[in-house]
């Protein structure tokens, strides 16, 4: 097995220092004075580490609504019927404090470990107690006193006689939310802001000339360190607890703080025992048959790897639909598995190197999956019901004030500054919310 070498070693030199420097300007050697046209210079600024943006993820999962109050908060309704476990038992009295069992309705009490099943009928109940009648002739005693499981899906009542005399009231799980802050500034001289310079500007993964642009890196930089920070804030924001909170500062739940109270899987999904625990899972929890999964690529390597260890007819002409005259494709898009659909892709966000790339080990957030759908929410505010997407960005807005995206000029020369700069500042006041957190999963370490 080959390995890369450990020198040349991986950059992590920003490209941003506190100070201008002269690679911020042209050298007087790279300019002409003798026309006054765009110099067709082979001057070129390439993006050598790509723009880092995350725009593409939230276009294809998710949408911005907005918001004009300091809390946004939601309502998820819980499941319609209880299982409950760790029941104790006295005869054929069942007790379990808030249970939701009802007289008439047929319970199925079963150990955990699959050994013993028995069913029974609900003849009265209490606040903690539920007294059930065996069908089974061997009655209740094989169940033991402790560590029982209850539920019921079935009622029976007799020829001529009342109906259920209990009504169950749906309740419903709050969550709640908030937007934060985020800003950014680029400050500049006004004299270094009149040694005009023009640069040709040229995508290195492609070859296509973008066109010219003025030299301002500073500010275009700036720009790019400001939008990836308002939308890393949506994947890896938390609430905030300690000093941070005396002074002040509440944080918000990103998708990750929200996804940790979902599932969480520990590895990667590198066999088919892995896929099928993680299909078990989601049976529990009335997944949704479609699913995108967003990893880093040694998740999705993993991935493919366990597609490919799957089919054992072996890497010939033919195989995976592979070619003589094609580059051999090692790759796979998604795959089925107990009625569920699951594709799968990296997300520059996970492997960015300067930032969620860089960690390693348990807290190393590997991907995560999300339903590819929409979910019913309770406005608990207007009492209304709407469809929103499973995971969307709020942004602060009221009128003809919207606080997604403000960018604001100081100039001296229009008198909004007292140095003599241009100064650009950007901010931002945006939320995210994730509804159905169940229906996730978080795969770490």
């Amino acid at each position: 097995m080959g390995a890369i070498a450990a020198s040349p070693a991986v950059r992590y030199t920003p490209s941003a220092t506190k100070v201008p420097t002269a690679a911020n300007y042209l050298d007087l050697s790279d300019m002409s004075y003798s026309t006054h046209e765009i110099p067709d210079m082979d001057k070129t600024l390439n993006k050598r580490y790509g723009s880092q943006m995350i725009d593409g993820w939230f276009e294809k999962t998710g949408r911005k609504i907005p918001y004009a109050s300091d809390v946004i908060t939601w309502t998820e309704e819980d499941r319609l019927t209880q299982l409950a476990t760790g029941v104790a038992r006295t005869a054929d009295v069942f007790t379990l404090a808030g249970h939701t069992f009802r007289a008439g309705e047929v319970i199925t009490a079963f150990l955990p470990d699959g050994t013993i099943s028995r069913q029974g009928r609900i003849s009265a109940t209490t606040s903690t107690t539920f007294t059930a009648s065996c069908g089974d002739a061997a009655g209740w005693t094989a169940l033991g006193a402790t560590g029982i499981s209850v539920f019921a899906d079935i009622s029976e009542f007799l020829k001529g006689s009342a109906g259920m005399q209990e009504s169950l009231n749906t309740t419903y799980q709050q969550y709640t939310t908030r937007g934060t802050i985020t800003k950014e500034m680029v400050s500049e001289n006004r004299t270094n802001m009149t040694q005009i310079s023009w640069l040709k500007m040229t995508d290195n993964s492609s070859g296509e000339t973008l066109g010219y642009v003025w030299y301002n890196v500073n500010r275009e930089n700036a720009e790019k360190r400001f939008r990836n920070k308002r939308e890393s804030a949506n994947f890896n924001s938390k609430e905030w607890a300690g000093d941070l909170l005396a002074a002040g500062y509440k944080g918000r739940e990103g998708l990750f703080a929200s996804m940790a109270q979902g599932n969480i899987f520990a590895g990667t999904i590198s066999d088919r025992a892995s896929a099928e625990s993680m299909v078990a899972r989601l049976e529990k929890q009335g997944q949704l048959r479609d699913n995108i999964i967003y990893g880093t690529t040694a998740f999705c390597f993993a991935q493919d790897a366990f597609l490919a260890d799957t089919n054992q007819i072996g890497l010939s002409y033919g195989a995976f639909n592979n070619s003589a005259d094609m580059a051999l494709n090692l790759s796979f898009k998604g795959y089925q598995l107990g009625g569920y659909e699951f594709s799968y892709s990296a997300l520059q966000y996970l492997k960015e190197a300067t930032a969620q790339g860089a960690m390693a080990g348990v807290t190393k957030v590997n991907g995560f999956l999300v339903p590819s759908a929409s979910q019913s929410v309770t406005d608990p505010m207007q009492g209304t019901t709407s469809v929103k997407p499973m995971i969307h960005v709020r942004n602060r807005s009221y009128g003809a004030m919207n606080r997604d995206y403000e960018l604001s000029v100081f100039d001296w020369a229009k008198g909004t500054s007292n140095t003599d700069t241009i100064r650009t500042e950007f901010q931002s006041e945006q939320a995210t919310v994730l509804i159905g957190r169940a229906n996730t999963i978080l795969f770490k370490g």
